[in-house]
Parts: C-alpha cells; structure tokens; sequence
C-alpha cells in the first residue's frame, strides 16, 4: 500500500475500530436520537456560530499560569480541563518554596473539598513513545478526592505481547520510530486491518464556573512556566521542571522531583508560548465542546468499565445540540472547537469542499494569509505549496505564495514574520543516529521554506521574485545565561561538606517525599531509580512490570482495571491528606475575597531579607537580588507585598532536619557573602545593566565557563493579521494540526471591536487594540524593548479577564518603536537587531543550526570536536580541549572573558535569523533516506 493510500484511509480507522467494539457499544444507543451533526455551514467549518465576550492575552507562562491560580482558587462549582499533558505537580505561582498551596494538585484538592466538581481529560499516550504518563496523572489526581475524576483517551488497540515482540531490542524513544519496522509501528499505533489510528488529543482549555475560560498553547504541565525573557538558570524550577529537552528527554515523570540535569552545567531550556483567557457567551461554545468530548468518552469507555464512578456532565442551559455517540463520528467531533471568524464566504466554501474533516484552523490560515497586508505567525512550521511536496497536504505555503505573488505584482506593501523553533524539541547530537526523527522534522521544515524544489521560496523565485526578502522573513528565538558557579559556591561546600549538586537532589528528593510517596515509599525504595521509567517499560533488560494484567496470550485481562489499578503505584482507597503530605488548607468562602483591585497590592511583598541564602535558593524556590539587581534593592521593591500576591509562606520543608545535605548546605552558604548575581538574563531586555558590569566573585576562567546559551523554544501557535484579527490555539502550522483527520485541535478567531488609531506603512490606520497590543507586546519580547520580568512580580496583566482588562503601555518609548510595522525605520531595527544577535551567538557558543553549518564536515568543525555532547560517549582522552555542551567556545577569545562580555553586550533580546543554509549540501540526503525505512513515519512528522 503507498503511503498516501495509508494516509487517505486514516480517517477510516475509527470505523474499523467500532466493528471490533459493536458489543461494547451496545449499551448506549438509547442515546443515538440525541444526536445532531454540526452545523458545517458555519464560516471555516466551525462548529459554532460567531459569538461575543471579552479575551486577554498571556505572552509566556508565568503570567498565564497565576492568572489559571486566581480563577481555580475562587472556583465554586466546577474545574473542566482538557489537556494533552498535565502534571499534577506544576506550580503555577512561583518560587515553589513561598507557593505550596498553588500547586496543581494541592488547588485541585483543595476545591473539590469545596465540593468544585473537577473533571479532567487527558491524552491518553503510547506509552513506548511518550513520557507524559497520563496514568500518573489520573491516579496521582483521583487520590486526593473524590470530586477528582480523570478520563484517558484514547485506548490503543494492540495488545502488549504484540507491542513487546515488536520492540524488542530497540531503545524506545520518539526519536527511534523512523528505524521501526511497519509491523512494530502498525502495532504501536493501533493499525486495524489497512487502517491506522495514530492521533493526539492537542487541545488546552480549561473552564472554571461554567464562566471563565483559558486557552491557547500552553498545557499544565512541565516545564513550560516562564517569565520572560526565559532565564536559563533559573532554580525556580524544582525537580523535572528544569529541564532541557535538547539535552535529557523527560523519564519517569510520576516521579517528579528527580532530575537528570547537573544545574551547575546545564542550561533550562526556555519556553515561548502564547494563551488566553475568555468570559462571556464566548464560554458557553467551549462548555459545550468539553462536555460533548467528556460525554462520549463516558459513553464509549467509562460506562460499562467503571459503572458508578463516573457521570455525564449535562448541560443546565437550552438550545445544546447533544452529545454524537457514535465512533463513525468521531473523527469529525474531535476537531470540533469554535472560531469567532470573519471572511468572504465564496472562499470558505471552496475550502470546505478540500477535505472531509473539520480543519477550521487551516482554512482561516490560509484566507487571512492570502488577503492581509502584514502577517505574524508564530508556530511550527511545515506546509506545502503543491501536491509535489507530498505527504504534506495542507496548502498554507500555497497561500502564502499567492500573497506574495499578488502584492510582488501589484508593488504592494506586504510583510511575512514566521518565528519558529530552531530544532525540535528532541534530545541527541543532530549528526547521530538517533537525531534521525529531528532530521527528519527539519527536512520537512526547510523543504516547506527554501528547499527541494517546491518550497516557499523556491516558487517565488521560478515565479520572478528574485527579492523574496523584502515580504517573508524566517526567525528562532536564542538566549544566554550565566550559571552562578562562582567561588561563594567552593567555599559553601567546603564548610558544609557537601556540593550544591548534591543538596539540590536532597531537596529535590524531599519535595517529593514530604507531598507524599505514592504507596508510602521514596523513589529510591521503589526500586526506579534511574532505570528510566516510562510506563511501566524498562529499557535496561527490556522488562515490563506487573505480568499479572494480561493472559497468555498476551492480552489485557477482562478483569484488569488499566485506568484504576492502583496496587503497582501503592494506592489505597482511604489515604488520608497527612499520608500524601497535603494537610488541609483553609480557604475563605467569600467569593473573589482576597482581590482589592488596587494597584498596590502589586507594589511589593512582606520582607523575607532574613531568608536570603547563597543564590537566593532559599528551599530552591528563589533567585537572589532582583534576578540580577542589588540586593539592597531586591529588599526595598518586596516591602508590603501583598500576601495574596506573593504566594504561600508555608511549604519550607525539612525544618529540624540539620543534618540533611540541603540544610548544611543552606547554613554554610548563609555564612558566604556572595555578590554574584544569579541570573545575567535582564542584561538584554529593556533598563537592564550591562553585562560588563555585572559583578562576578571567582576567577576569570571561571566566569567564562559559565556562561551558557540554548534555542528558546517557539511552542507558540498564533497568527496575527493587520493588527485587527487573531488565530490563536493548540493547532501547528503543520498535517497533523490542521488537516482535521489527525490532531484534535481547538483556535479561536479573535476580532476585537475597540478601535486603535495608528498607521500602517506610515499611512492612517485603524487596528484592534486586542490584536495591536499583542503584536506589539511580542515585537518588543523578542528584540529586547520590555523590561525583564519577574515571576513573582503579578501585575494586572497577570489576572483573568473576569478581574482586570487588558493591560499594555500604550505610547511608552518600546511601544512606538514597533507600533508601525511596515516602516524603514522599524525594519532597520528588527533586521539589525536580529543580524547582530544572531552574529554574537555564533561566536560565542557556537550555536547550531548555524549558516556557517552547510555539510557535515563543516558541522564536526564547527561544533561537533568543540563540545562534550550530552549522550555521546567518548574515549578516555576525547574531551579533551572540548567545552560543555552550550558554553562558550574558549578558543574564540584570547582576551579572555573581558573579550566574550564585550560579544554578549551587544545582544538584545531573543530574535536571531533562521539559519536557511543549514546544512544545504547535503540536498535531500538529510533525513529523507531514513524515514524512507518504514511506510508511517512521514506522517507522524507532518
């Protein structure tokens, strides 16, 4: 069978599916009258009808997350949330030690002993591919309270015995599969006959009251909590969520809190992303989308599998189309969100003949790319322009072409800004074998740009735009740290007598145990140690646990509960709160009590100088002086700090415990006076101090080598249009996104009404303040015009819409310089900014993908002899004369550190050019070989 015959029958794999489960299904056809399809006459497809509300933006996750803390601590009736991946144990207030209570799941307890009904959908993974481990998330939720109740979806078909012998003697991880055989991949994906099923669930949405809504790109979990600019030494962080996934993929995150990173070598990978919060009618759409998912979960999964635990969620207002039942349906329901659009409607009509799904996201894209004058779009990248660039379908890059085309023809004013990942979000040294799947995503990325004969840019060109340049423009996000490894850190470990490696497990490990061990026992009792637990898999002998759940013939055990067998992870159904290390806080009844409205419950918190520690760690959940001030100032701006706002004072832990590493590390650096800042990142944002400036306590060498630099993660899915109208969602620009047979997905289409006077190529224009404030805001994120941002510095920006309008500084100095967008004069600014960004990453830390890279040779010159590689082994003698992996290239320097700070202060803010000759010489031979092994690979990619 050819790969696009596969891709084609995918849509009717659910079909297959149902014949095996005609029996099961039975049960509820009494519900099949309530069935109604979607109304496919709405614009794009949508399954809702325009609506009407108030929306506030979030740009990155500390803002977005204290906001989602606000709404759960006043919930009063319900929690509804749908998530690819939730970790039970993200703080969505920091520093951690100052915030126990905003925790996830300690908020999630804490209102459902309110009586808050809280319902949760998760993705449910192949575990053999993904770590997200969603069945640590159901049982670590369900554990804490009744109220608490958790859907998996979707199951896998095959069984394990076929999963085992599939992958038997492979190191599983995603990046493995290109090499799988069709027979292993058939099995791990669920194939049924000559169908398969290999979709996600990707929405993010929560509800809270049946009244407030959040969406976007962001789902709750690990390690995505970031304040901009996205500091990479940032202890804030505790356990996995310090992580660097070019460097360590996530393992075992059931157990949290331990952590594979060395802090005091490695970077935190720093997370771009983009969401918002809703009220108003807009809600009710988003209610009905999350029960209609919830309801058909319970009717196909939950009703005969767990009878009397779970229930429908029914809807209290008129008017719902019901619930759709059947598994034929499914494939259509599941891309069902709603989009608040706007267009001309002989165009949506030709779109939605194109498929057979609902790809309302891909149809908007393409129209507003077609008929607009200046575009944003933040997002992974990959699109087509022609049926030659098979298997990718979606036609984006054919709308982008023809804009293009159109405005080259007419001398029009038109501007493209494409900000994307620089590598995916993939661990492993891109010229080994196992890169082979990152390979693989960046030929589908550059042949959707520049390469293979059909790209972007490569049609404009056969079509005569020589100057492509001057419309499409391609960038990543990079930044730069330095790990605060100077001498104070020496001289506190002599005096304890223990390193601060060996503290931060200890209380890393703590954390953990002092929330509760699920079953009663540490990590380390549990026998998981660094094994590398991935649902249930060990890679190391190739074991699976608990044999018990399944007969001889390898199937699953028709008495075998998969979602609740809580014996292998120790559960009870009694645990109390003091077992699980959650006591029982007491909440104020009075709705929205707690917020004044008042500006100065922002202006500071209660002094906690006498906390201060070496680092500011303070129990790991703060960073000294200011992110990169003073301290005598860090301790004048916190006076009077509102209590609310500066999180829970409880939560230090291990209190009377002296003898533990942690607390002899803590007494002996309090005794160290360290003027060394823990974080350089405010250097390259606006008002910030020169990086020449700063002070270091140690040696020279010392402060060289700890300068650090990774790629800032895009994970951003957002479109921006004339600053008048906005896509913004879970959808990629990508197959899997926006086909709507792959990928569920969930866009809103936002179309504020309140007018902005401004201009537009220096001509009179009038905006929307919700779409111009939010380019704007990002426009100067990323080329250093905002102020650094603290993550327990809350502002109004930082409330749900329900609390405070949006907030932006209109006419201050940043705003103006990219209020207008089509200017020289902004261009000057962006283009420069950019080029010496991108020039200073290059020399210093020899960043790859870099355009000095274009073959493999180049690549081992460049990077590959000058770096100890995460992952790599090498021969006694090997690293010698090489640096870690992301610091500063000595050779490079012979003035020495003086020399790399004069380099790094030239830096502003994240943006650096996207390098599109990357590895050009190699034509197609980059990955296309490899993926070629195997029939399904291509489609996981795109």
């Amino acid at each position: 069978m050819s790969f696009d015959s596969f891709l084609r029958k995918a849509g009717d794999a659910i079909k297959d599916i149902k014949d095996k489960f005609v029996e099961e299904d039975e049960h509820s056809h009494s519900h099949e009258t309530e069935c109604q399809h979607p109304n496919t006459n709405h614009r794009f497809q949508s399954a809702f009808e325009q609506s009407s509300g108030d929306v506030k933006w979030y740009v990155d996750g500390a803002s977005y997350f204290w906001a989602v803390s606000m709404a759960l601590e006043e919930a009063r009736e319900s929690i509804y949330i749908l998530d690819w991946w939730l970790s039970p144990e993200l703080y969505l207030r920091r520093p951690p030690a100052r915030n126990e209570k905003y925790r996830l799941d300690n908020m999630l307890k804490a209102a459902a002993e309110r009586g808050v009904r809280v319902c949760v959908i998760v993705y449910k993974e192949v575990t053999l591919a993904l770590s997200c481990d969603s069945r640590h998330t159901k049982h670590a939720l369900e554990a804490l309270h009744p109220n608490i109740k958790v859907f998996r979806h979707p199951d896998h078909v095959p069984n394990r015995k076929e999963l085992v012998n599939s992958f038997a003697g492979m190191s599983l991880n995603p990046l493995s599969l290109a090499k799988a055989s069709t027979d292993a991949l058939t099995s791990l994906y669920g194939s049924v006959g000559d169908s398969v099923l290999f979709w996600a669930h990707h929405e993010k949405l929560c509800i809270v009251d049946r009244r407030l809504c959040f969406m976007g790109g962001l789902d709750m979990c690990h390690p995505i909590a970031d304040a901009h600019p996205g500091n990479l030494d940032a202890i804030i962080f505790p356990g996995q969520d310090f992580n660097n996934a070019r460097v360590f993929d996530f393992e075992g995150v059931n157990n949290w809190n331990h952590n594979q990173l060395d802090r005091t070598k490695s970077s935190r990978m720093g997370w771009s992303d983009i969401s918002i919060s809703m009220k108003g009618p807009i809600v009710d759409s988003l209610l009905e989308h999350f029960s209609d998912r919830w309801n058909f979960i319970f009717d196909e999964k939950y009703t005969a599998k767990d009878p009397g635990k779970y229930e429908r969620i029914e809807l209290r207002r008129s008017g719902s189309r019901g619930h759709h039942h059947t598994l034929d349906d499914m494939s259509e329901r599941f891309q069902r969100g709603f989009r608040r659009v706007m267009g001309e409607d002989e165009y949506e009509d030709r779109e939605r003949r194109y498929g057979g799904g609902y790809d309302s996201p891909r149809a908007a894209s393409i129209q507003l790319c077609r008929r607009r004058v200046s575009i944003w779009l933040a997002s992974f990248f990959i699109t087509a322009t022609s049926n030659e660039q098979r298997p990718v379908q979606n036609r984006i890059g054919s709308a982008i072409v023809s804009r293009i085309l159109r405005a080259h023809e007419n001398g029009e004013n038109f501007h493209i800004i494409v900000v994307m990942p620089a590598v995916p979000a993939f661990p492993g040294d891109l010229k080994s074998d196992d890169a082979l799947g990152t390979r693989a995503i960046m030929e589908f990325q550059y042949n959707s740009i520049c390469r293979g004969g059909h790209s972007i840019i490569e049609s404009l060109q056969q079509a005569g735009v020589r100057d492509w340049g001057r419309y499409i423009h391609f960038y990543n996000l990079r930044n730069y740290d330095r790990i605060n490894t100077s001498s104070t850190m020496r001289e506190a470990e002599r005096e304890a007598g223990v390193s601060y490696e060996h503290a931060r497990r200890d209380y890393d490990s703590r954390h953990g145990e002092s929330r509760g061990s699920y079953g009663g026992r540490t990590y380390e009792e549990r026998g998981d140690g660094d094994r590398g637990y991935r649902g249930g898999y060990r890679e190391e002998g190739r074991e699976y646990d608990d044999p018990g759940r399944y007969n001889e013939y390898g199937q699953l055990r028709r008495d075998y509960d998969e979602d609740d067998r809580r014996d292998r992870y120790g559960y009870s159904e009694g645990r109390s709160d003091e077992q699980y290390g959650r006591p029982r806080r007491n909440y104020d009844d009075s709705y929205g009590s707690g917020y004044d409205g008042g500006r100065e419950r922002y202006s500071g918190r209660e002094d906690y100088s006498g906390r201060d520690r070496y680092g500011g760690r303070d129990d790991y959940g703060g960073r000294r002086e200011d992110y990169g001030g003073r301290r005598e100032d860090y301790e004048h701006r916190h006076e009077g700090r509102h209590e609310r706002y500066g999180g829970d004072r409880e939560g230090a832990y291990g209190q009377g415990r002296s003898e533990r590493p942690y607390e002899r590390y803590q007494s002996a650096a309090a005794k160290v006076e360290n003027r060394t800042w823990d974080t350089v990142s405010s250097c390259y944002m606006e008002g910030g101090t020169d990086i020449r400036e700063v002070p270091w306590q140690g040696s020279e060498e010392e402060e060289m080598n700890s300068f650090v630099s990774e790629e800032l993660y895009v994970h951003s899915k957002v479109l921006i249009a004339d600053d008048r109208i906005v896509i913004c969602g879970s959808a990629n620009i990508n197959d899997r996104s926006q086909l709507g047979n792959h990928d569920s997905e969930i866009a809103v289409i936002i179309e504020d009404p309140e007018p902005v006077e401004t201009t537009m190529g220096g001509r009179p224009f009038t905006a929307s303040k919700f779409a111009a404030s939010l380019r704007r805001s990002l426009y100067r994120k990323h080329i250093g015009l905002i102020p650094d941002q603290r993550c327990d510095r809350p502002t109004r920006g930082w409330t749900p819409v329900s609390v405070d309008p949006q907030d932006y500084d209109w006419g201050s100095r940043g705003d103006r310089l990219v209020a207008d967008p089509m200017t020289h004069e902004f261009w000057d600014l962006w283009l420069a900014t950019a080029r010496t960004n991108t020039q200073v990453f290059d020399k210093v830390f020899h960043a790859v993908p870099s355009d000095r890279v274009r073959n493999w040779e180049q690549y081992d010159d460049f990077f590959g002899r000058r770096f100890v590689i995460p992952g790599v082994k090498y021969k006694e003698g090997e690293t010698e004369g090489r640096v870690e992996y992301g610091h500063v290239v000595r050779d490079e320097f012979p003035g020495g550190v003086r020399e790399v700070k004069e380099w790094l202060s030239r830096v502003r803010g994240t943006l650096v050019e996207m390098p599109l000759h990357f590895l050009e010489d190699l034509g197609q031979d980059l990955a296309l070989e490899g993926v070629g092994l195997n029939f399904a690979t291509e489609e996981i990619y795109t």
